[in-house]
């Protein structure tokens, strides 16, 4: 278990932090509030996502693909898992806060956009909602 957020954090770092400049205490945060994920390909850690409560909502986070790895169906992968681990947990919704420039991946994914662009972290997002009428999983 260590060892596996550790590969976690370091998949992380590479993407948010080193990548997109995020910085280190707000990439960071909530970890103990979180259900972690990893996915492998070929005995490597390749990519991560987590989940959380957020009152009565349930908000998909963190979710990166190493830059190699890119465009081999692992982010759909995570959201999938993470849906399937979130299904009938009783949520009033499940939403995340998608980067503007990979909106079109979570729309892919059943995700609807709502409301207006925000800058969280000195990038621009904007909130998404799982469409219930959607696949959830």
């Amino acid at each position: 278990m260590v060892e596996e957020f550790a590969l976690e954090r370091t998949i992380r770092d590479e993407v948010f932090i080193k990548e997109q400049s995020v910085p280190y205490e707000l990439e960071f945060e909530n970890e103990e509030l979180s259900t972690h994920f990893l996915v492998w390909a070929s005995g490597r850690a390749v990519g991560c996502g987590r989940f959380r409560w957020v009152g009565p909502d349930i908000k998909l986070e963190r979710i990166a693909v190493l830059r190699a790895e890119r465009g081999n169906g692992y982010g759909k992968l995570i959201v999938k898992g993470l849906l399937e681990a979130v299904k009938g947990k009783g949520a009033s919704c499940i939403y995340l806060n998608s980067q503007t420039s990979v909106k079109g991946f979570y729309e892919k994914c059943g995700f609807k956009p709502v409301g207006e662009e925000f800058l969280e972290a000195g990038i621009w997002h904007i909130r998404m909602m799982m469409d219930r009428g959607g696949k959830e999983g």
